[in-house]
This record gives C-alpha cells, structure tokens and sequence, in this order.
C-alpha cells in the first residue's frame, strides 16, 4: 500500500513538472508572436537607417580614420542635455567633469527650452571649457509619458552633436556623475584597442544607500534585438556624430539613445567594454527609488 502511494506520488510530481514546462513553453511562445509585429517594425526601420548611414561610416573612415592611431592629448567633447534641473546639473553634474584626471575637455551643454533659472546659473560659471545654449523653443515631442521619455532631449542632444568641437565625443545626463577617471580611462582603452566606441558600467542608487551595477552588451542591431549600455558611459570617436537620435525614435519602442546604438551596431561599429565603473547615477533630491527604465520628468 506504502508503495502504491510512493509510486502514485511521484506519478503526480511528473505530471506537475511536465504541465509546469509545458505552460513555460507556451509563455514564450506567446512572448514570441506578440513580439512580432513590433520586430518586423524595428527591422524594417533599422534597414532603411542602415541603408543611409553604412555608406557614411565606410567614407568617414576612409577619410579620417587614420587621425585616431595615435594618442596625441585629443580633445574631448563631453555633451549634456538639460531641462529645468539648473541646480543639480550646477552643483552635482558638472563639477564631476570639470574635476576630470583628463584635462583637455570642453562642455557643451544645451537646454531644451528651459524656463527655470537654468540660464542664470550656467552665465554664474567661469570657465572657458563650457559652453551653453538654451534653444529658443522646446523640442516637439509625444504627448504619451512613455513615448516622451524615449525622445525626450533628442532635440537639443543632435544640437550638441553640431556644436562639439571635440575628436572623441562623450555624453552625460544632467543628474549623472562621471567618476574622476571617466574620460582617462575610456581613451586610453579606446586607442590600445583601436576602438570606434567604448562603453564602461555605471553604478545606480535603486533605493538610498542601496547601489546596484549594471550588466551591459552592446546591441547588434538584429534579432532578437538584445543589448543596450547607458547612455553615460560610452566614449565614440567624432566622426560618429553623423549618427543623429532620432526624435521618432518610440514609433519603433525603442529609447532614441538604444536606437542609435543599435544603428551603430549593425552598421559594424567597433565596439568594446571595459570592465570598470565609470559612471554614477544617484537618486535625485526627494527620490526614494529609481528604476532602470525610469520615466523621467
């Protein structure tokens, strides 16, 4: 009797393991096609991108890559989008450039329109490495929250790629610090391992005092369209810049930073990571918890 029930027990465990996988299965394959009309979306636009920007990169090498084989104190760009965050971009943000173990850097920041007291403090700051504009009228973006936050700062962050002057280019959101060696580190990778782009980790506050450390892999472009990095922490030589954020990007569910990345890889940019933290991202004054998809403000 004793075994009857053994037997019977473990009858019903399989049973519950093969339903258990069994319903697994069909969650992925439910995943799978609902995912499908949105990826036959992103591979018709990242074609067409790719159609365009391919022949440029093939040119802009063959015209300027050998400007980058040795390291020669280059200039570097570091790029900041703002709005309305006059006093976190002045007292947090910026110092952690400015205190660069690299000296040979300008800031070229420019806000969307902002109507807060932005102007003022950024005309308050001497030094001849920044420069700012505030741009006469905000960016048009989408009226849903979501779709903002995907495109929000594309405006001003294309002009930033207009105004920098720099051979490398870099970019920092206006409530993210560099750590002191951000810039030194990344070059000197950047140009030991002949990369076009380099990309580090970067260190968020999820909760006060409770910081977790990102996992990044640089997307391919393609199916199944994995992959992404923070926007903070890559490093990409100027002749890049012709890769814009495109203010549409949400049409196609993606953030503009993850699109351009996307584009970038698979258009063949050479890509590399370097295992250090090189940027962070403490919560913001009043915040009790960020996520890494935050919707932002």
């Amino acid at each position: 009797m004793i075994v009857a029930e053994q037997v019977e027990q473990q009858r019903l465990e399989k049973t519950a393991g093969a339903l258990g996988r069994l319903r697994a299965y069909l969650y992925r394959q439910r995943r799978h096609l609902q995912q499908w009309p949105r990826d036959l979306k992103r591979d018709w636009a990242l074609a067409r991108w790719e159609a365009r920007e391919r022949p440029r990169l093939i040119e802009a090498r063959r015209q300027q890559e050998a400007e980058f084989k040795s390291p020669d104190n280059p200039l570097v760009s570091v790029l900041i989008c703002t709005y309305n965050r006059g006093k976190l971009l002045v007292e947090r943000t910026l110092p952690s450039i400015l205190n660069q173990t690299y000296p040979n850097l300008e800031v070229v920041i420019v806000g969307d329109c902002c109507p807060d007291d932005t102007p003022e403090r950024m005309a308050r700051i001497n030094d001849p490495r920044v420069r700012f504009l505030n741009l006469p009228e905000r960016g048009r973006y989408p009226r849903r929250k979501e779709h903002l936050w995907m495109v929000a700062g594309t405006v001003p962050g294309n002009k930033c790629l207009e105004l920098a002057k720099g051979r490398w280019i870099a970019y920092l959101d206006d409530d993210d610090v560099f750590t002191p060696d951000h810039i030194e580190v990344l070059l000197k990778a950047a140009y030991e391992r002949d990369l076009e782009l380099i990309y580090g980790l970067h260190r968020y506050e999820r909760t006060p005092d409770v910081w977790k450390t990102n996992s990044p892999n640089f997307p391919t472009g393609r199916r199944p369209y994995k992959g992404n990095i923070g926007h903070s922490t890559a490093l990409y030589r100027s002749y890049l810049t012709f890769f814009k954020y495109d203010t549409e990007s949400w049409r196609a569910d993606l953030p503009a930073d993850w699109h351009l990345w996307m584009r970038m890889g698979r258009c063949g940019v050479r890509t590399g990571f370097l295992n250090q933290v090189v940027t962070l991202m403490p919560l913001r004054p009043g915040e009790t918890a960020i996520t890494e998809l935050q919707f932002k403000d």
